[in-house]
C-alpha cells in the first residue's frame, strides 16, 4: 500500500460534505456540490495521469447542497442524488439525475410518500432489485434510523422498509456499502459509534448486528467506506469522534474482511499520508486498484481541496484471497475481448465452484458457472451477456472464482 498526492493543479475549491461516484463506463470520478451548498460538478479522470475538469451540465439544475447522497445508476448511465442541506440550512428530500453521457440534469418525480427531508445520511445501489436504499441521517432536529427504497425503473417509487430484528440506534454520518457476496447492506459507525450492522436485501428484510473479530476502529462519524471487490472487504478511512472540548480527527485506514467470519484489521500504508479528516469523498478505482480520496474537513476547521491515492499494489494478473494454492484462475483470454472470452481455472479438490462476472462496483453481471466441479482444470466461456441475456456494456469487468473457501479475481476488458 503506497500513498500519493495527485494531481497538483486544476482542482475544485475546498469543500466537505460530498458524495462522489465512479462512472465505470468512462473511468472517472464525479463530484457534485458540497461545501457551502455548491452547485458545481467536477470530473476526475482515473487514468495514470488523473486530471480535474469542471463540467457544465445542461437542463434544470438542482439547488446547491452538501451532506447529500449519490449513487451510480449504471443501467441508466446516470448519477442519482438525494437529500442534503441547502445554502440556507434547509434539509432536502428531492431526487435528481445527472445523465453521464450528455451531462444533463433532470428532476426525478417519484411516486409514493417520500422520506423526511434529511442530511448526513447514507445510501447504496441495490443491483439485483434495481433500487436505491437510504438509511438514517438527521432532520432539522432529530436523528434517524429509518430505511427507504427508491425503485429506479419507470415510474420511480418511494417505499418505506420496516426490517425485522432490533434496529441500529439512530445516527448521522454513517457509512454503508453493498456486499455482493452476502447480498446485503453493511452499515458502519456514525455519531461516534463503531458498530457494524447487516441488512439482508433478499427475502424479508431484517437487521442483524455483526461482531467482527480483531480490534475495532475507534468510534467515529463522517468516515468513508467502500467495497473492494478483489479482496471482498470493506475499507474505512478517516472520520472523527465528537469528543469534548473538540473533535478527535482520524487519518487511519481499516479493512473489514468479508471472505470468512468478519474481522477488523488496521492497515499501515507506506509513503506520505493525507492529514486526518472527515466528511471527505472516497471511491475505489478497480482498474488501478486504489482508493481515491478528495477534500474534507480537518483539525482547527481547516478545509481541504487535495486529492490522494492509496494504491494497493495488486499483482498484474489479479489477487488471491486466502487461496493457499487450493484454486487457480488464469487471466481471461483474449482481453480486450469481443464476442467471447475464455476463462480457465483449476481446483485442488472437487467441490462447488462459482465463476461470475462483476462490474467495477462489485455488482454481479453474470454467473458463468455455479455447481459441482471435479478436481483439475476447467475452461468456461463468457459470451458478454448479463443475467437477463442482454449484451453487457463495453468496459472493464472482474471475473471472480469462489471455491474451496477461497476467492480469486482477474480483470477483463470487454469491447462488445
Amino acid at each position: 500500500m503506497v500513498g500519493d498526492r495527485s494531481p497538483p493543479c486544476g482542482i475544485p475549491p475546498i469543500r466537505d460534505g460530498i458524495a462522489p461516484v465512479v462512472d465505470s463506463f468512462r473511468h472517472r470520478m464525479i463530484v457534485y456540490g458540497g461545501g457551502a451548498a455548491y452547485t458545481d460538478v467536477w470530473q476526475l479522470t482515473l487514468d495514470r495521469d488523473p486530471r480535474w475538469t469542471m463540467l457544465a451540465p445542461t437542463g434544470t439544475a438542482p439547488p446547491g447542497r452538501a451532506y447529500h447522497v449519490a449513487i451510480h445508476d449504471a443501467p441508466r448511465d446516470r448519477m442519482v442524488v438525494f437529500g442534503g442541506t441547502s445554502s440556507g440550512g434547509q434539509r432536502l428530500n428531492d431526487v435528481w439525475a445527472l445523465d453521464l453521457a450528455s451531462h444533463a440534469w433532470s428532476p426525478i418525480t417519484a411516486l409514493g410518500t417520500p422520506p423526511a427531508a434529511r442530511a448526513n445520511h447514507a445510501a447504496i445501489y441495490d443491483p439485483l432489485r434495481d433500487r436505491m436504499i437510504v438509511f438514517g441521517g438527521v432532520t432539522t432536529n432529530m436523528l434517524l434510523n429509518d430505511v427507504w427504497s427508491l425503485s429506479l425503473s419507470t415510474p420511480a417509487t418511494w417505499t418505506t422498509i420496516v426490517p425485522g430484528g432490533t434496529p441500529p440506534a439512530p445516527r448521522s454520518y454513517p457509512s454503508t456499502i453493498y456486499d455482493p457476496g452476502g447480498d446485503r447492506m453493511l452499515m458502519f459507525g456514525g455519531t461516534g459509534r463503531n458498530d457494524v450492522w447487516s441488512l439482508n436485501l433478499s427475502g424479508p428484510p431484517a437487521w442483524t448486528p455483526i461482531v467482527p473479530s480483531g480490534t475495532p476502529p475507534h468510534g467515529r462519524f463522517g468516515q468513508s467506506a467502500h467495497y473492494d471487490p478483489y479482496r471482498a472487504r470493506m475499507i474505512v478511512y478517516g472520520g472523527a469522534y465528537p469528543g469534548f472540548p473538540s473533535y478527535q480527527y482520524f487519518g487511519d485506514t481499516w479493512q473489514l474482511d468479508l471472505t470468512g467470519p468478519p474481522s477488523w484489521t488496521e492497515l499501515a500504508p507506506s509513503g506520505p499520508r493525507p492529514p486526518p479528516r472527515l466528511n471527505h469523498g472516497a471511491v475505489y478505482d478497480p482498474v488501478f486498484d486504489r482508493m481515491v480520496v478528495f477534500a474534507g474537513e480537518g483539525e482547527n476547521t481547516v478545509f481541504y481541496d487535495d486529492t490522494w491515492m492509496l494504491v494497493w499494489k495488486t499483482p498484474s494478473l489479479g489477487v488471491a484471497e486466502r487461496s493457499s494454492g487450493a484454486i487457480r484462475l488464469a487471466a481471461p483470454v483474449p482481453s480486450p475481448a469481443r464476442g467471447a472470452a475464455r476463462i480457465r481455472f483449476e481446483l485442488a479438490r472437487a467441490g462447488r465452484a462459482t465463476l461470475s462476472v462483476l462490474d467495477l462496483e462489485g455488482r454481479r453481471v453474470a454467473t458463468i458457472r455455479d455447481g459441482w466441479a471435479t478436481a483439475g482444470a476447467h475452461e468456461c466461456v463468457w459470451s458478454g451477456r448479463d443475467e437477463a441475456g442482454r449484451a453487457a456494456s463495453a468496459g472493464v469487468y472482474l471475473v471472480r472464482l469462489e471455491a474451496d473457501g477461497a476467492r480469486l479475481a482477474r480483470k477483463l476488458v470487454w469491447l462488445r
